[in-house]
């Protein structure tokens, strides 16, 4: 598959920009919500069947909106960590998972698609969204 192309299909070596999660969706953003990456760009037309044949879309559920099915367009994020506590995340794979005792500053290399809870410390305001 071919990198060239839009901003956000490129390989997530180093974010093109950082938002903190109460930020998101003009301050309405709720644990739970998808995380839209942004800018969200037209398909390049120098490449169109492997743009296309790329996933586009990602739906997941969470315990933070029980019953709730969330669709984005993806890929997923990466975090930073301002306050040390827990954090539970919805992975590109649609799993759940909880980082227990993360510390302050730290920087999570991993795609996810939404944070469901924080614990022990971070608040929304404490955590950026790396697009």
């Amino acid at each position: 598959m071919s990198l060239i192309g839009t901003m956000y299909k490129q390989p997530r070596v180093f974010a093109h920009d950082a938002v903190a999660l109460a930020d998101l969706d003009g301050g309405a953003w709720i644990l739970g919500d998808e995380i839209i990456p942004q800018p969200i760009l037209a398909p390049p037309t120098s490449d169109p069947i492997s743009y296309y044949n790329e996933k586009s879309s990602y739906t997941f559920t969470s315990t933070a909106q029980v019953g709730v099915v969330k669709n984005t367009p993806g890929p997923g994020v990466g975090l930073y960590i301002g306050v040390g506590g827990d954090v539970t995340v919805v992975m590109e794979s649609g799993n759940e998972v909880k980082y227990t005792g993360v510390v302050a500053g730290t920087f999570l290399p991993i795609s996810i698609l939404t944070v469901v809870a924080l614990a022990g410390g971070p608040t929304t305001a404490d955590v950026l969204v790396l697009f």
